[in-house]
């Protein structure tokens, strides 16, 4: 009987489903191009299915099939979705999603929901009922992106580089390019999980010296009459990393193996970057505990060349011997943290990511804190990054000749070896560039309910006496290394004319008779953000507000930096429900013609409640009261104002919004400040009325949120 049931089930999901549209009836577009299937979409309960693979190999995912388990599961970049064939629910990384339609297999096809997967890849999808099709549309790409997409990069040198597995180890020595294209090394991991698409070619052979593996003679190596020049086909690449051999100094042919490298591909691309990655080899951890003695000198040379010198052996080196410390550890760090214990002189995977963050912060000018090291122990990308088998193989006595995986598996720690890794590069980077600055936020009480600011007493009226290091934004920059010296200068309905009038406050309350403006003694500040707020209705009387409040600021400091922050207020979403078009339309207009940044965090909560965009990844339903308090139907949420933080924060650094903290909504310190159950509880009626809980315990929905900010700031809506 029950093999009866198994069967019958089988045969319904291979049947075609009653309310199914005729085959030809749907069509896809993909960023405006018709998309080519060789099974025809079909629809089901207002869902539309495709052929697994076509839909997820042109959205660039990779995607397997299992058969025993009739499972589809696909990776692009860090997002990895895993469809059951019958299931209600897929699993996005470690969230699982509920679906409308199940993935199902359809006269021998499977098909999957297109909307779904669209929107889980970080697409938008629109319908157009006219002519029955799903209108696709590809993430917006990043600056970040833009600018390194499609570059070329070579890694030239020995086992230095590849033990790490910067790049994959190859075992074979005689090669041709395209055998050494490399996608499995921590290099292009790491930019695959900033969404670059790049091509890395790995050049390396273990006991190779720079000369063996460029230049016009026989291999000394191989010896078998091998010129692994000629094997190198295309010399034209974007960026170059050379690393030489502990033997390099001995031979004294470094300077000329440089000269060779520069000349030889300058001539390809008189563009290319070329950037040298020194070892351990060189401070006496190698084969014949040589020590170059003249290393600072050669190194030095290099650089008078033009050419950057990332030598990570230095940074090792003096972090065993204590002269180098890592920010806030716990762990003992010594010469088994880094090198691996089998021949006491390779670098291991730790090491390896090192010099991979060295590289890639070089070439892109990013931060090293924030950068993913999750592809270390992903096992689906084993035997390239296999952690339990790596310390197998090469500790004598496993895990308890080091101490690296647990490292690997410390977020502070991690976070101490990305410090030093930007320490090292000298630099505070765009996510530090906040430090020491003066900022102040302008504005009403759509600013500090969400706690972009705390906020304070309307008695408080001392410029001093308002500084503020306790709000979202504050928390934010802090999380990124950078102390902000921030100014809380908010009053609960108080327009922008209210504050800076030049005249006694007039409005009801601990305020009357305040001349807000003169009592901002010191109006020297790097960055103002103003609140616009729902009384910059009249758009003549905005724009001359804002004239008025942009020169009092840059007589100051002509070099101030103005943004804009516009609530989820002016469309609609306050106790009036009305709409401040005037306020809307002038967004572009005080953008352009006061040169200020607008940050337009309510066109998302408007957007999100309409359904006319998706969080991709969303376990959570999205409405008003995800955003606004229902106590009085106005304020905005613990969530809004993260979105606000956020998107400030971002806009004024250059960052991307993913992968931005919000772990300081949960610790115990800010509980009074902005305690999620605490700020549902006194502004919610019951806590069943809002999701807002449940998406900030959701790292699905987050990440999505944090992709959904750097879409909206990239394509700047409110300009249409």
């Amino acid at each position: 009987m029950k093999k009866i049931i198994s069967l019958l089930l089988v045969f319904m999901l291979i049947l075609p489903t009653v309310g199914v549209m005729a085959e030809n009836d749907i069509s896809i577009t993909i960023d405006g191009k018709k998309l080519e299937l060789d099974v025809s979409p079909i629809e089901e309960n207002d869902r539309v299915l495709v052929p697994m693979r076509g839909i997820f190999e042109e959205l660039g995912a990779t995607v397997t099939w299992d058969d025993a388990t009739w499972t589809v599961t696909a990776t692009r970049n860090e997002t990895k979705i895993i469809l059951h064939v019958g299931s209600k629910s897929a699993r996005v990384n470690r969230e699982d999603v509920p679906l409308d339609v199940p993935a199902k297999i359809i006269d021998g096809r499977t098909m999957v929901p297109v909307r779904f997967v669209a929107e889980t890849l970080g697409c938008t999808v629109d319908w157009e009922d006219a002519t029955k099709t799903v209108i696709i549309k590809s993430p917006v790409k990043t600056a970040l992106q833009e600018k390194f997409d499609g570059k070329k990069v070579l890694f030239i040198g020995n086992s230095f580089i590849h033990y790490g597995r910067t790049v994959d180890t190859v075992n074979k020595k005689y090669f041709t390019l395209e055998e050494r294209q490399d996608t499995k090394g921590g290099f292009y991991q790491l930019c695959k999980a900033n969404g670059i698409d790049i091509s890395v070619t790995n050049w390396t052979i273990s006991s190779h010296k720079l000369n063996d593996l460029l230049g016009p003679n026989e291999c000394s190596v191989c010896k078998t009459g091998i010129i692994h020049e000629e094997h190198l086909t295309d010399k034209y690449y974007d960026y170059v990393f050379f690393s030489p051999s502990s033997a390099e100094s001995q031979n004294k042919t470094f300077l000329e193996d440089v000269e060779y490298i520069e000349k030889t591909f300058k001539e390809a691309n008189p563009n290319v970057e070329i950037i040298c990655i020194g070892n351990v080899g060189a401070y006496g951890y190698s084969s014949s505990k040589y020590v170059w003695e003249n290393r600072e000198e050669l190194y030095k040379a290099v650089e008078e060349k033009g050419i950057k010198v990332l030598d990570w052996g230095k940074i090792v080196t003096e972090v065993i011997a204590g002269t180098r410390k890592v920010p806030e550890s716990k762990e003992t760090y010594t010469a088994s943290t880094f090198i691996i214990t089998k021949d006491n002189y390779h670098p291991n995977l730790l090491t390896g990511y090192i010099t991979t963050l060295l590289a890639y912060c070089t070439m892109t000018g990013e931060s090293a804190v924030g950068q993913t090291y999750n592809y270390i122990s992903d096992a689906t990308l084993a035997p390239t990054f296999d952690l339990p088998g790596y310390v197998d193989y090469y500790y004598k006595n496993g895990d308890d000749d080091t101490n690296f995986p647990e490292i690997l598996n410390s977020e502070s720690e991690m976070k101490g070896i990305q410090m030093l890794v930007d320490e090292y590069l000298g630099k505070k980077d765009n996510k530090n560039m906040l430090d020491g600055k003066k900022i102040a936020f302008i504005g009403d009480s759509n600013v500090y309910w969400g706690r972009v600011v705390n906020g304070n007493s309307k008695s408080v009226h001392e410029q001093s006496k308002r500084e503020n290091n306790e709000g979202v934004f504050y928390q934010i920059c802090k999380a990124n290394g950078a102390e902000v010296n921030v100014l809380d200068w908010t009053w609960g309905s108080h327009g922008l004319w209210t504050l800076f009038s030049g005249e006694p406050c007039t409005l009801k309350g601990k305020c009357l008779d305040l001349n807000h403006e003169e009592a901002l003694t010191d109006k020297n500040f790097d960055y103002v953000v103003i609140g616009l707020t729902r009384s910059e209705t009249d758009e003549a009387a905005m724009l001359e507000q804002f004239e008025h409040i942009t020169k009092i600021f840059k007589e100051a400091n002509p070099n101030v930096k103005i943004i804009a922050l516009a609530p989820a207020m002016i469309y609609g979403y306050n106790d009036k429900d009305t709409v401040r078009q005037g306020t809307i339309d002038n967004l572009k207009v005080i953008e352009e013609k006061f040169d200020v940044t607008i940050v337009d965090w309510g066109r998302i909560v408007k957007d999100l409640c309409e359904g006319t965009v998706k969080v991709p990844g969303a376990t959570q339903e999205y409405n008003r009261n995800t955003f606004v308090i229902t106590k009085d139907n106005k304020h905005p949420s613990l969530l809004a104002g993260y979105i606000t933080s956020l998107m400030t924060y971002c806009a004024i650094t250059g960052e991307k919004a993913e992968g931005q903290p919000y772990d300081f909504f949960f610790k115990e310190e800010f509980a009074s400040t902005f305690g999620i159950p605490a700020f549902v509880e006194g502004n919610y009626a019951n806590a069943e009325e809002t999701t807002m809980e449940e998406i900030f315990n959701s790292e699905a929905d987050m990440k999505g949120l944090q992709q959904l900010i750097d879409k909206y700031l990239a394509e700047k809506p409110y300009r249409k």
